[in-house]
């Protein structure tokens, strides 16, 4: 199982999710499971681990594909688009997750968002309110305004996703 955040929140808030999910059947609690940050190097900026990231970052698709399965750890479902500098936004203003979940689409498995408690709640308040919020923020997120903590990190998904 590939684990999908955008390293926006706690730890601790991405196991009680992870919890939820074994205990809702959404996840085999004996299953392998892949965290993003932990898989391949994605904050390298000395010349001698650029050429290692470089190899892991062509090999994150391969590797979200081959686990056939993606959990995406989304902080807040409803807001893709920073307020101020200290507001929490969804895990898709993230470009390393928009390709995770490209990725993930492309080879056809199985995507599943998880949220920290209280978002889940909001969520499937506004899903039992008709779902129209939630079918709204879902068709903002906008790969091109996507952030990267390195901009280089950017320019290389756009031009994989833009094949």
């Amino acid at each position: 199982v590939f684990i999908s955040w955008g390293l926006l929140s706690t730890l601790v808030s991405l196991l009680d999710a992870l919890k939820r999910c074994a205990a809702d059947g959404r996840l085999d609690p004996e299953a392998f499971i892949w965290v993003c940050d932990s898989s391949i190097r994605q904050h390298e900026r000395l010349p001698a681990q650029k050429a290692a990231k470089d190899r892991d970052v062509k090999r994150l698709g391969e590797m979200v594909e081959q686990c056939g399965y993606t959990l995406l750890f989304n902080d807040v479902w409803d807001r893709t688009v920073k307020r101020s500098e200290t507001d929490t936004v969804s895990c898709l203003s993230r470009i390393w997750c928009v390709y995770e979940v490209f990725s993930t689409v492309r080879a056809g498995n199985e995507l599943v968002m998880m949220f920290p408690e209280g978002e889940r709640r909001r969520f499937l308040e506004a899903l039992a309110e008709g779902g129209g919020a939630a079918q709204n923020a879902l068709a903002l997120v906008d790969v091109e305004t996507a952030e990267s903590f390195d901009p280089a990190d950017k320019e290389r998904i756009m031009g994989e996703v833009e094949e």
